[in-house]
């Protein structure tokens, strides 16, 4: 099993209002029990999912373009091995500010 990335959320959301100040951010907790977390992105029309948890470690999704070798039941598409790739996987997708 690979070892889950350290993931500082208010970092990274702070990081991702910087890069994309247009953007829609929200944040949810999925586990109070395992401290399991979900940031929502949405900008010009499209829509990107980052997760992190312990046991489900941590990446993104596209949800306007979902990968066909994807596990449904898994909590992201993309695995990621630190914040900045998840922000530049999301600047990426979503554009730039408009």
């Amino acid at each position: 099993m690979e070892t889950v990335p350290t993931i500082d959320r208010d970092k990274l959301i702070n990081d991702l209002r910087s890069r994309l100040p247009s953007a829609a951010i929200s944040i949810e907790t999925i586990s109070l029990d395992y401290g399991s977390w979900e940031i929502a992105v949405k900008q010009n029309g499209r829509w990107v999912n980052i997760a992190w948890g312990p046991l489900s470690g941590f990446g993104t999704t596209d949800l306007d373009n979902l990968r066909e070798d994807s596990n449904p039941f898994g909590s992201h598409d993309w695995p990621m091995e630190n914040a900045e790739a998840a922000i530049e996987f999301v600047v990426r997708v979503v554009g730039p500010c408009q």
